[in-house]
């Protein structure tokens, strides 16, 4: 169920924001342009999502690289 949150809660925030302040500021006239920057932001979303969890990675990577010998305990990284 947390799952089908954290995908869905995105979703409605930029679809549903897009479409109240096209109905409230615009007079409801551009909904397919709200569809779109709904999408637009979601997708943005994603490769934020996607990009926070290489940068992960790449810390862990990193933290190997500048402490060789350490145990992998010691990583706050992981």
């Amino acid at each position: 169920m947390g799952e089908f949150i954290e995908t869905m809660l995105p979703v409605v925030i930029f679809f549903g924001g897009s479409q109240l302040v096209n109905t409230y500021e615009l007079g409801g006239q551009y909904t397919f342009s709200a569809v779109f920057v709904g999408m637009c932001f979601y997708a943005i979303y994603n490769v934020l999502i996607e990009i926070r969890g290489q940068v992960r990675v790449a810390n862990k990577r990193l933290w190997f690289l500048a402490n060789p010998g350490q145990p992998p305990e010691d990583n706050p990284f992981q």
